[in-house]
C-alpha cells in the first residue's frame, strides 16, 4: 500500500515537472525550438476587404464555382503581395456572395485594394 502510494506520488510529481518546463515562457524549449505564434487582424491589425460577388450572369448551378474561382485568383494576388498567412474566402448569405479578404500587418488600404484589384 505505502509502495503504490509512492509510485504515484513520484509520477504526478514527474508530470508537474515536466508540464512546468514545457509550459515555463523562458524555460528551455523542448523539441523543435521556439513556437512561432501568428498574430491576426486583433492583435497585429492590418485590413479587412468584403466584395459583394455579382453573379447575376451566372447560372445558378455555376454560382459556387465561379465564386471559388474568383476566391483562388484573388488568393494568388493576395499570396504574391507578399502578406503572412492572408485569410481569403467566400460566404453567402440568401442570394449574395460576398468575397472577404483580411490582410494581416497591412497598412496602406488603397495599396491592397489595387494590388487585389489589378489585371493578371
Amino acid at each position: 500500500m505505502r509502495r503504490k502510494f509512492w509510485i504515484t506520488f513520484l509520477g504526478i510529481l514527474l508530470l508537474a515537472v515536466v508540464v512546468g518546463l514545457v509550459d515555463y515562457p523562458s524555460g528551455p524549449n523542448i523539441g523543435s525550438g521556439e513556437v512561432k505564434v501568428h498574430l491576426g487582424l486583433d492583435l497585429k491589425g492590418g485590413v479587412q476587404l468584403v466584395y459583394s460577388a455579382d453573379t447575376s450572369g451566372v447560372s445558378a448551378g455555376e454560382e459556387v464555382d465561379a465564386v471559388e474561382g474568383v476566391r483562388d485568383v484573388v488568393e494568388r494576388r493576395v499570396n504574391a503581395f507578399g502578406v503572412s498567412e492572408p485569410v481569403v474566402q467566400t460566404n453567402k448569405t440568401a442570394n449574395d456572395w460576398r468575397l472577404i479578404v483580411e490582410l494581416a500587418g497591412v497598412t496602406d488600404i488603397d495599396q491592397a485594394i489595387a494590388t487585389i484589384g489589378e489585371t493578371p
